[in-house]
């Protein structure tokens, strides 16, 4: 395990270093940047807007709230094979100007009296929260994620998948334990450039004087991307070791800030879960290849099976 502070003041190991260790991480959110808070369940509200104010207090984040009023088509059916029946309403303008004055309130209970922007949409959650991040990027949407309760762990487990499907934007899912920034990240890292733009942004979002661990889980079974990414690794003739070395001096820790590189062996999931465990963290950040396969990427990737555990909180980040 390797641990590094402040690496500026270490000019042999700069030089050691490629040139893209060298340099200043690339920012992936600029000092100012869109936040989406998207609430769709109230009993995980206090927790998204708790986070969406420390992010726009300490972080540069000019949120904007999306309270969606529809249900989802499948949201319907999953509803359906609880209670046996679709369930609709109409949403009358009345409807809509009262749910307006109840999302004014329950933001200034939380937050106090701030000019965030708010929306109530009468479409479905998803389809809500894509089509205004269209209109934001680059940025970043914060929404629930629920662990308690099957039916209600399903439906936010949905929302989840359908966001990072269809926005291509970074997504905080927030659970309701974490009410601020975090100070203990586990970045899962295979070296694509979707887990690089995670490590970055973890590093962006990390609390002052937190830790950043970039965690590689070497199986025993690895996919083709991943042998593709071996292979490359052995090309340039660096080692895993040395990749997430130079990965973690490239990221620039600040004074008080750690950052750890860990490589382990074992299941991708349980390893990453059980040193998330172990730190007692946070969040878990991890990225979502565009080159994947998408069905394979939103059912059977290392990323949604960690969000479908909904043990943390989690930071799913696409490929630029």
């Amino acid at each position: 395990m390797s641990r590094f502070q402040d690496t500026t003041d270490h000019p042999a190991a700069n030089r050691r270093a490629p040139a893209w260790a060298r340099r200043a991480p690339m920012p992936v959110l600029s000092q100012v940047f869109p936040l989406l808070l998207a609430l769709a369940d109230d009993e995980l509200a206090e927790a998204t807007i708790r986070v969406t104010l420390a992010l726009a207090q300490r972080k540069g984040a000019v949120p904007t709230v999306v309270h969606a009023l529809g249900a989802d088509p499948e949201a319907q059916d999953i509803i359906a094979a609880f209670v046996g029946t679709v369930m609709e309403e109409a949403l009358s303008p009345e409807f809509r100007s009262e749910r307006r004055a109840a999302l004014q309130k329950l933001v200034t209970s939380i937050a106090g009296d701030v000019s965030w922007r708010l929306e109530v949409d009468e479409r479905a959650a998803s389809d809500a929260v894509t089509e205004a991040a269209r209109h934001m990027q680059p940025g970043l949407i914060v929404m629930g994620l629920r662990r308690q309760g099957v039916m209600h762990r399903v439906l936010s487990r949905y929302l989840l998948r359908a966001v990072v499907r269809g926005s291509r934007l970074p997504v905080l899912a927030v659970r309701p334990e974490l009410t601020d920034i975090p100070k203990r990240i586990v970045v899962a890292m295979d070296f694509g450039e979707a887990s690089i733009h995670a490590a970055r942004m973890a590093r962006q979002l990390l609390a002052d004087g937190g830790e950043l661990h970039l965690v590689h889980v070497a199986t025993d079974r690895p996919d083709r991307a991943m042998e593709g990414r071996a292979q490359s690794a052995r090309h340039a003739q660096l080692s895993i070791r040395e990749r997430l070395d130079q990965l973690a001096e490239g990221l620039a820790a600040e004074p008080g800030m750690t950052i750890v590189a860990q490589e382990i062996r074992g299941d991708a999931v349980l390893s990453i879960q059980g040193y998330a465990e172990r730190i007692d963290a946070d969040l878990i950040a991890v990225g979502s290849d565009r080159h994947s396969p998408l069905e394979r990427l939103l059912a059977g990737s290392v990323s949604m099976a960690l969000a479908h555990a909904a043990r943390w909180s989690m930071l799913i980040t696409p490929g630029r």
